[in-house]
């Protein structure tokens, strides 16, 4: 259709590019996957520079646009100093992680589920 010029080169041609985004059809889909690339590439370095950013209104405002999956449980991980945590009390997260094992009939159902759900996701 455009031969070799690349895509994001002929979205910002268009005339639309200054106003919205096209919503329907292969050059939004394209759109969006550039956006989604720039979103992870911005969580990413402020991932990069967490202590710097921790607090800031703009990690919030992320926050509050979405989290990519891509990076959602190194976020949260994160957000909520795991490996602070997990040097504090070592062998406590697995010791949990076996209690819970232990304790539930349902874990092995659930994970099950949870795998074919979500086959590409880094935290399965």
């Amino acid at each position: 259709m455009h031969g070799s010029v690349p895509i994001l080169m002929v979205l910002s041609l268009l005339p639309f590019s200054k106003q919205k985004p096209p919503r329907h059809g292969c050059l939004a889909v394209q759109w969006r996957k550039h956006q989604e690339g720039r979103r992870l590439q911005k969580w990413n370095k402020m991932l990069r520079n967490f202590t710097k950013y921790r607090s800031s209104k703009k990690f919030h405002r992320r926050i509050e646009k979405g989290i990519p999956a891509q990076v959602r449980g190194k976020v949260w991980a994160m957000m909520l100093s795991v490996d602070t945590r997990k040097a504090q009390n070592p062998g406590k997260f697995e010791e949990m992680k076996e209690r819970a094992r232990l304790c539930s009939d349902q874990v092995q159902q659930i994970n099950e589920e949870v795998a074919c759900t979500f086959r590409s996701h880094v935290m399965v």
